[in-house]
């Protein structure tokens, strides 16, 4: 029977066996506590989502208005706004191939990747639906703005919808996926810098002890890093 101190031993040699791993293999092999967390649900509902909004904008700029005004020209003025529901659809669908991208790939560079995608995405509905909030209050795409019995309304409304609940799944993930992009999980902080600022748990991994003790001195945060795995994958 081996001796404690060999045991000891073996456990360190296999954490640093571990640790010598190339980065993707290691994050695609260490289990994690409460299962996989790859984005692969986030990038199923984002592609879907994203391919419906884009049907809805299509309808919009050219189906409806083709159908109502016999023109084959594409409506991409105030009364659609501009287009921003097949805009914003194509964006979605771009972000939710990506993710999925990162869940088949496993690679730590096809995750940062897609978080990147996904603030973009997020910046870019939220201007996006503050236009659309705009347009309607000026008068650009009220009941009254378009012809009698005209489904124009109708379907711009089931695009507003439809960009406000894009712009939350893309805002899930910006937030789940924070401190495994910005605080160490994927690229460790270096030495002095820091991209956490707002919960305690991710400035364990990203700050000092010493400067721990001093922001929460009754916190009863010890300097031991915590040793369990990264939490990554829906």
């Amino acid at each position: 029977m081996a001796a404690p101190n060999d045991q000891i031993f073996e456990d360190s040699n296999s954490e640093d066996e571990d640790q010598n791993i190339r980065p993707e293999i290691y994050f695609m092999m260490r289990p994690s506590v409460r299962g996989q967390r790859w984005p692969t649900s986030i990038g199923i509902i984002q592609l879907s989502l994203g391919i419906f909004t884009s049907f809805l904008g299509l309808l919009e700029v050219l189906i409806v208005p083709l159908i109502e005004n016999h023109t084959s020209k594409a409506q991409f003025n105030r009364s659609t706004c501009f287009g921003a529901g097949l805009w914003g659809g194509l964006v979605m669908v771009l972000t939710g191939s990506t993710a999925l991208r990162a869940a088949m790939s496993k690679r730590k560079t096809t995750v940062f990747r897609f978080y990147n995608l996904t603030v973009f995405a997020l910046l870019f509905y939220i201007g996006v639906v503050v236009f659309l909030i705009v347009a309607y209050s000026v008068g650009w795409t009220t009941e009254s703005a378009y012809p009698p019995h005209s489904r124009m309304h109708g379907v711009h409304s089931f695009v507003m919808v439809f960009m406000v609940l894009g712009l939350l799944f893309a805002l899930t993930p910006v937030i789940q996926y924070y401190p495994v992009s910005c605080c160490g999980e994927l690229f460790p902080a270096s030495p002095g810098f820091s991209s956490c600022s707002c919960c305690f748990s991710c400035c364990q991994r990203c700050c000092p002890s010493w400067l721990l003790g001093k922001l929460w001195p009754t916190s009863g945060y010890s300097g031991i890093e915590d040793s369990s795995p990264p939490a990554l994958l829906i």
